[in-house]
């Protein structure tokens, strides 16, 4: 996370407000102190230019206070998550036992190919494990169609935590319901061309003729049964919008609080525990994939002084969510949170305590020596 810390920001910018009164009242404690300072400058100034030079400071040093004090302010969250895939199965997505973003993620997506063939064919024709771009009609470089689904299908994920989060946030205070609105799937246009994966989702069920073909028949890859329907929509602040960026990521825009969610997915692999992969997935860790998504967060908040106090937990869900969003989606606090290391230890002893092997072959073989080699910090 870079930038100022994401926490607490709605009690800092209260906090800051109350300051603005105290400091009003330090101002007129020190201008009472300044009598003797004052009156010696209206001997030597006179009258007129010593109220002028002393009503000018005072207005500029409680100026100053109340730009730094309430000037917008930015904040920026990076949320590594990850998840794995079969490398003998076309890479279909698996989920990491235990990790809720992964476990999410796996399920749409494998939901996503056994429904829709042509999404299926296009992921098996270019997999993970192939060039990350491929060349358009038009001679210019994209990525991969398994690339762009993975990407949809994350940005599914992280707008369905927010559907999630708002519902909560919104339905166990007292709001007011007129000063919220609903963004639905029919506002959306311009984010559901360029996401199928949620424009298939929140589809009208009758609308989808893929909903029961689980199977594909020509190659006998199944990606599972799980079938996903989902009535997408946002509860917000009125006056906000949900929008699509040049830049690709979604806009957040209302009257306190503007927020920017990106997602990318360049290729690269996450460590993951090798006896974890073996002993909780149950695989060989060399015929499972490993791969990074980014998210990133932007927020800013607008010009605090013109929302009135009693507004502000309309706009306040974005802390939590951001705090939900770090426990549930980073890949490293899901490790730290099972205490691996430790785990990794007390499976040893039972595992060796039977008589039975703990480090696979395969690693062996190979001269692995899969313990200890992650540090959680990093």
């Amino acid at each position: 996370m870079s930038g100022e810390t994401v926490r607490a920001i709605v009690d800092q910018l209260r906090v800051a407000r109350r300051r603005i009164f105290e400091l009003a009242s330090l101002v007129i404690a020190l201008s009472l102190a300044a009598n003797l300072v004052s009156s010696v400058l209206f001997d030597l100034w006179g009258a007129r230019l010593s109220l002028f030079v002393g009503l000018s400071v005072m207005t500029a040093c409680f100026a100053y206070y109340v730009f730094t004090q309430t000037r917008e302010r930015s904040y920026e969250l990076r949320i590594e998550a990850a998840f794995a895939s079969d490398w003998d199965n076309s890479h279909k997505p698996l989920a990491l036992p235990g990790y809720r973003f992964s476990e999410e993620f796996a399920q749409i997506l494998n939901a996503t190919l056994s429904e829709n063939a042509a999404l299926r064919n296009q992921w098996e024709s270019h997999p993970l494990g192939h060039s990350r771009s491929t060349v358009s009609h038009r001679g210019t470089t994209q990525d991969s169609a398994s690339f762009r689904l993975v990407r949809e299908a994350a940005e599914y994920v992280i707008l369905r935590e927010l559907s999630h989060h708002l519902d909560r946030h919104f339905n166990r205070g007292h709001f007011n319901p007129e000063l919220l609105v609903e963004v639905t799937r029919d506002q959306l246009s311009d984010i559901l061309m360029s996401n199928r994966v949620l424009e298939m989702i929140s589809r009208d069920i009758k609308d989808r003729p893929g909903m029961f073909d689980r199977l594909d028949a020509n190659n006998g890859k199944n990606y599972g049964s799980a079938f996903q329907y989902a009535l997408f929509r946002l509860t917000l602040p009125k006056g906000s919008k949900l929008r699509r960026l040049a830049s690709g990521a979604l806009l957040i825009d209302g009257p306190a609080l503007r927020l920017e969610i990106s997602t990318a997915m360049n290729g690269a692999n996450p460590y993951f525990y090798p006896l974890f992969v073996t002993h909780v997935m149950g695989r060989e860790y060399k015929d499972t994939g490993r791969w990074k998504i980014d998210f990133r967060i932007s927020a800013k908040i607008k010009k605090p002084l013109v929302i009135p106090a009693s507004r502000w937990p309309y706009h306040s869900w974005f802390e939590s969510f951001t705090q939900r969003l770090e426990h549930k989606f980073a890949y490293k606090s899901f490790f730290a949170d099972i205490n691996w290391p430790a785990s990794e230890a007390i499976l040893a002893a039972i595992f060796r305590s039977q008589g039975l092997e703990f480090i696979p072959k395969d690693m062996r073989n190979r001269g692995m020596d899969p313990i200890g080699q992650f540090d959680i910090g990093d």
